[in-house]
């Protein structure tokens, strides 16, 4: 299978570096996903967007370029490409990021005074603050947040190149495990998991299977691909599994189960005001964990306070009832 990288930048600005970058990934034989070259499929039940989002997702690698134009934002104060950002970041689609370097000069200067009004009309970048938040929040990522500085497009071809070749390398030298060997021990975790959870029972000339720990099915439950988002967050806040699948019995909402943990929660409606608070607490050095994508986020901070989207406290309370109706069922 031949590899697709997509690539995520504004336009109009970046036209010349976009295809530098397109004739190096043709010159390596992958396949550059484009949105000007017909690569994002429009026909799609959301908006223009949200297609992006979608063939994001479908793709290996994604290339992020940071210029010094931020884009046209959305109702939720993002624009296109942090958006597409949140998209690589939350599927976990290894990302190449390079920034131009008067951005980075800049970056470095707001960082002294990020309140200064120079940055509220600053002639050289149309939104500096959101495009600051941006470097910020592909810097602050677990993983993938390497950033490159560029000044000319051949110096971007040179490295990209690079950097697929660094890829490639680890993956063909076993630095990346072997999907085969992980798929063996996850099937012995399995295996191992279901005899805790069940056992047999004989009825007459029947044989029941019956669930008998609750323990044991809180874990299962954090250990479903399906749940990931809301393993996450249990495992940031107790900080281990164990721990969380016996936290998580007896709570029948995530307001309870984090007053139960001792936590103080916050919930936050607006998009825009949740990242400004991410980047005040960043920089305090108070954030401990997090996670953001598209649809919202969540961050702990050391003094033991949420900050939590409305739209992601819904997921984790649905997700949370779910397990209940799951253990009530046991229960009976």
């Amino acid at each position: 299978m031949v590899p697709n990288v997509f690539i995520s930048s504004t336009i109009a600005d970046l036209q010349y570096l976009r295809e530098a970058i397109r004739d190096a990934i043709t010159e390596v034989a992958y396949n550059p996903v484009m949105s000007e070259h017909g690569g994002v499929g429009y026909i799609h039940e959301g908006s223009a967007a949200d297609a992006c989002y979608v063939t994001m997702q479908q793709c290996h690698i994604a290339i992020l370029i940071i210029g010094k134009r931020y884009g046209s934002t959305a109702i939720d104060g993002l624009s296109v490409t942090h958006k597409e950002f949140h998209s690589a970041r939350s599927n976990e689609i290894p990302l190449i990021t390079f920034v131009d370097a008067d951005v980075m000069s800049f970056k470095k200067v707001y960082d002294s005074d990020p309140k200064s009004s120079t940055w509220d009309d600053f002639e050289y970048m149309d939104h500096p603050r959101e495009t600051f938040t941006l470097l910020e929040e592909v810097t602050t990522s677990s993983i993938y947040n390497g950033l490159i500085e560029f000044r000319t497009a051949s110096e971007v071809k040179t490295h990209l190149k690079q950097q697929l070749a660094h890829f490639m390398g680890d993956r063909l030298t076993g630095s990346i495990r072997p999907i085969k060997s992980d798929i063996h021990e996850i099937l012995a975790e399995v295996k191992s998991l279901r005899n805790h959870i069940t056992k047999s029972e004989n009825s007459g000339s029947q044989q029941k299977i019956i669930a008998v720990d609750p323990f044991y099915i809180s874990l299962r439950f954090l250990l479903e691909e399906r749940n990931k988002e809301y393993t996450n967050f249990v495992e940031a806040i107790f900080g281990d599994l164990d721990i969380a699948a016996h936290a998580i019995q007896n709570n029948p909402t995530i307001e309870d189960l984090l007053i139960k943990a001792k936590y103080t929660l916050e919930v936050v409606s607006d998009e825009f005001l949740f990242q400004q608070l991410m980047i005040s607490e960043r920089k305090k050095g108070n954030v401990t964990s997090m996670s953001h994508s598209i649809n919202g986020g969540w961050a702990r901070t050391s003094d033991q306070h949420i900050y939590i989207s409305d739209s992601i406290l819904g997921n984790l309370n649905q997700k949370q009832e779910s397990l209940q109706a799951k253990l009530r069922i046991i229960s009976v």
